[in-house]
């Protein structure tokens, strides 16, 4: 690669972060799903993949050494932008409890963009965070989908929002006797 290229690339390094306000790095190197080396644009949390490449496209049409064709994606998130994407993506819709829990992570991670949606959501994000240990899990989202069958999303919200304001949270307990929510307990 050469200089020239090198200097292209953290233009439009510079530009992809100044337009999603979100840190984005350009970095050329082997590519684990095509063969060969490619530029991957890292970035954490911010616009989906999808978002990310149109922007990009639109960008690189003024650096013509920077095949975006050859470009591959790597967002990552936070454990706080994957709880709030989570639940971001269930109040936009929620016949998308109907989804297996266990997908709900990953279904929310590459719909909902720019996860960081201001303090409500940041809290009841935290909320969440404060049953786990360090992220989005099974447990959790179980959790979150047998309170939504038995007393809806309002409630879901009600109880996030009283753990984001001291009350005591849920606790997933795993034992082999019945599932379901007893007090602040979620059995499984």
């Amino acid at each position: 690669m050469s200089a020239n290229a090198s200097c292209r690339a953290r233009q439009l390094e510079n530009q992809l972060t100044e337009r999603t306000r979100t840190s984005v790095r350009l970095e050329y190197h082997d590519s684990i799903a095509a063969r060969g080396r490619a530029w991957h644009i890292h970035w954490t949390d911010g616009p989906t993949g999808q978002q990310m490449l149109t922007l990009a496209a639109s960008l690189a049409e003024n650096i013509p050494s920077i095949d975006i064709a050859r470009v591959r994606l790597a967002r990552s998130h936070t454990a706080l932008g994957e709880a709030v994407a989570v639940l971001v993506w269930l109040n936009e819709d929620i016949d998308r409890a109907e989804f297996f829990p266990a997908v709900w992570p990953e279904f929310a991670r590459d719909h909902v963009s720019y996860p960081n949606r201001g303090e409500l959501w940041s809290r009841r994000g935290e909320a969440l965070l404060s049953m786990t240990r360090g992220g989005v899990d099974l447990s959790v989202c179980r959790a979150i989908d047998a309170r939504i069958r038995t007393e809806g999303w309002a409630s879901v919200l009600e109880w996030l929002d009283g753990i984001a304001l001291g009350e005591k949270p849920l606790r997933v307990v795993r034992e082999s006797a019945g599932q379901g929510v007893l007090g602040n307990e979620y059995r499984l």
